[in-house]
């Protein structure tokens, strides 16, 4: 009894032991981490003072923090709002506000409530929104934003693409984008041009609700709405709303109004000049992501002047500030050193430098691309190093991998062609970190990234392909570009660069930006599984639309403006058939008048063929530009024959780990002896001290005996099922 009393206080001790051991470890590694964490250590008041934390009493340093805030939310009572409310137009109609005062439904009431997930993001005081989705007066306002979003797109001016329906951040990017390349190649002319990017502290925590108010029933609110809308955001309790009011977003593009209108009507009387896109394309002056700002005119000292002029109105009125030091220009190749040294010293701003950027997104600086985009890598690779002093399991590395490192360049991706270099690296970098290499030591990679970048129903892990996802994002860029959904960004790109075509067809043009030509290196995806219906044909070339199922034949080569419209009788809606024989041969004279012809009104339709819904996703467009990049690539035997097989492991119902696991034995990555030998590492490729067999996966997961006692504690007759293979995929399929 003694001895067995002794033996397990030893067993109990070593668990023990073994668990601080594992602590110390974790906590070592977390200290590491944390060390590359900067920590701030000293305030700045408002009264241009320094405080050391540490040197002074805490009494002080809250007094500063209370002063901040104090000074924050006080009100300044603006003096003239009346020259900011009097160029503001009256844009919701009657139509509109029955809309916003109609009853509200039990729908409005559902969708709203149910926007919140009920048992996430629990409240300070604990309570999930499951509790407050049973009180209207906490998600009021859910439905009145719901509302009010619905009829933005008619009142808030085309130069804002913040929070309203179907227009996207990367709508301003793109035409800020295309406005800075010409101006920074524009060499003539005696008049240069700038753009001024503005900084407005602290944005809608600065708006007076008296401006608020006043510019809302200008732009023709009812007086009942605004009053519902003001109770709702001056009463706000930011103790229980954590993520902030659902109403103000759409408030503050209301306020920003102001700033646009007033940048409109001095367009409107010449007092400023904005850019055009082309001779008769669209002149633009401002353009606006929520307090996001940037301005465009005319390089002088007079347009400067006015500038000023106009933007102090708005700070007057609204209450809020352009903070001059984080204020930027950019000028135009053509602008006099002496212009932009007076403008500079007049607006109190710095000029834009080669590291700017717009909307989270480099501005072109005429630099290798490279160098552009270095940061992408730096910033990851920051990230995979902090992981790596982590204890993470496999499954862990996979989401880390897919929801950090391989999102971070997504949204540069959305607009730019990254140099194929940072992709390699990126890549290189991640599968690193997946087969566990920190930087004193090597991993073997076990697997090709190729293949791990494949699907998991087709043996791999589902890992991005950078480059072919860089192309599908830039192909939804492109898709965009294709029907005149009148946006900013088509009316601009369309000025610029297919004035008298369509986006299929356009060509490179002369001196093209870096962004033009990243949606172009995109259109072959466009081009592979894209296909046109019938309208009225004439959005429709005959000689390089897909508009048939292969190409056509010719008697005669058509002229290259030819549409399928010209092919039409416009009196009978029918195929002409005279020009159809004497252009197209047998073959196709055929299968052109097997097409069937829908209304006049109806517009030529491009759909999608990739997937049964016949709309373009990035998903599908991801095959497409796969296939396109490695079209001699094969698929695996494995795959062709037990797909099915890869599916179930993914499914099965036990730990990621565990699954991750199963994939790596299947795949025939496990550094088994005989694996190891494969790879040139000194082993010994027998199995001990057990058997003395060939060490395979198959023999240390199942045939070996100290396997197969352990496989023998399973209840039912799996130890029994005989084992006719060496593959382990084979055999884990056999099992099933």
């Amino acid at each position: 009894m003694c001895s067995f009393a002794e033996e397990e206080i030893v067993l109990s001790l070593s668990k023990l032991l073994a668990g601080i051991a594992c602590n110390i470890i974790i906590l070592s590694r977390l200290l590491l981490v944390s060390k590359s964490f900067p920590s701030s250590s000293t305030i700045f008041a408002s009264s241009g003072v320094f405080y050391q934390v540490g040197q002074f009493p805490s009494q002080a340093l809250n007094s500063v923090a209370e002063n901040y805030f104090q000074d924050l939310f006080t009100l300044v009572n603006p003096t003239d709002m009346g020259s900011v409310l009097d160029v503001v137009d009256k844009r919701f109609t009657s139509e509109m506000n029955d809309s916003l005062l109609q009853r509200y439904t039990a729908e409005e009431v559902r969708h709203a409530l149910f926007q919140m997930h009920p048992s996430k993001s629990l409240g300070p005081d604990g309570m999930s929104p499951f509790f407050f989705q049973k009180f209207w007066n906490i998600v009021g306002d859910d439905v009145m934003a719901n509302r009010l979003k619905l009829v933005l797109p008619n009142v808030i001016s085309e130069a804002q693409s913040a929070f309203v329906p179907n227009r996207l951040i990367t709508d301003n990017t793109t035409v800020a984008y295309e406005i800075l390349h010409r101006m920074r190649n524009k060499r003539k002319g005696k008049v240069g041009q700038m753009a001024v990017k503005l900084d407005i502290s602290k944005a809608y925590d600065w708006v007076e609700w008296g401006f608020l108010r006043s510019i809302i029933l200008k732009l023709g609110l009812d007086c009942r709405w605004v009053d519902m809308a003001m109770e709702t955001v001056t009463k706000t309790s930011y103790s229980i709303l954590i993520n902030g009011e659902p109403l103000s977003p759409y408030l503050y593009l209301l306020c920003m109004e102001g700033l646009s209108s007033l940048l409109r009507k001095a367009e409107e009387s010449r007092a400023l000049k904005g850019v055009l896109s082309s001779q008769q394309g669209v002149c633009i002056s401002h353009l606006l992501f929520a307090d996001d700002t940037m301005l465009f005119c005319q390089a002088t000292v007079e347009e400067g002047q006015r500038l000023l002029a106009l933007l102090g109105k708005y700070e007057a009125a609204s209450g809020q500030a352009i903070n001059r030091q984080k204020t930027t220009l950019f000028f135009s190749k053509n602008t006099r050193r002496e212009v932009r040294n007076d403008i500079q010293q007049m607006l109190g701003a710095r000029i834009m430098s080669e590291c700017e950027k717009y909307l989270g997104l480099p501005m072109p600086n005429g630099k290798s691309k490279m160098g552009t985009f270095k940061e992408l890598h730096v910033k990851i690779t920051k990230r995979v190093l902090g992981w790596k002093e982590k204890l993470i399991s496999k499954a862990g590395h996979e989401i880390l991998i897919k929801t950090v490192a391989q999102a971070i360049p997504t949204y540069s991706m959305s607009l730019f062609k990254l140099p194929k270099s940072i992709c390699d690296n990126i890549n290189s970098l991640v599968a690193r970190y997946w087969w566990g290499q920190n930087q004193e030591e090597r991993k073997i990679h076990w697997i090709n990234w190729r293949k791990l970048c494949t699907s998991k129903k087709k043996g791999g892990m589902g890992f991005r392909d950078l480059h072919a996802f860089n192309l599908a994002m830039l192909a939804k860029q492109a898709w965009r570009l294709i029907p005149n959904n009148g946006s900013l960004f088509y009316r601009v790109y369309k000025a610029w660069y297919f004035p008298n075509t369509s986006f299929l067809e356009a060509e490179l043009g002369h001196n093209p930006s870096f962004l033009w030509r990243s949606l172009l290196a995109a259109r072959d995806i466009i081009h592979a599984r894209s296909h046109w219906t019938i309208g009225d044909g004439r959005s429709i070339s005959v000689t390089s639309s897909s508009w048939l199922p292969y190409s056509p034949g010719f008697l005669i080569t058509p002229s290259q403006g030819m549409k399928v419209a010209d092919l039409i009788d416009n009196d009978s809606r029918q195929w002409d058939r005279g020009k159809l024989s004497t252009t197209f041969d047998r073959r196709t004279y055929e299968s052109i008048l097997a097409l069937p012809l829908n209304n006049q009104n109806s517009q030529d339709k491009l759909i999608w063929k990739e997937n049964k819904a016949q709309r373009f996703s990035v998903s599908s467009a991801y095959q497409v530009a796969l296939r396109l990049i490695h079209p001699n690539q094969a698929e695996h035997s494995l795959v062709q024959a037990h797909g099915s097989t890869w599916r179930k492991i993914w499914k099965l119902n036990v730990p990621p780990k565990v699954r991750n696991f199963i994939w790596r034995a299947c795949s025939g990555c496990l550094p088994t002896r005989e694996n190891l030998h494969k790879k040139r590492v000194s082993v010994e490729g027998k199995c001990e001290p057990y058997c003395h067999q060939c060490e395979t996966i198959c023999h240390v997961l199942w045939e070996c005996p100290f396997t197969r006692n352990v496989w023998a504690l399973f209840k039912g007759t799996l130890q029994k099922c005989s084992n006719e293979t060496d593959d382990f995929f084979l055999l884990f399929k056999m099992l099933q």
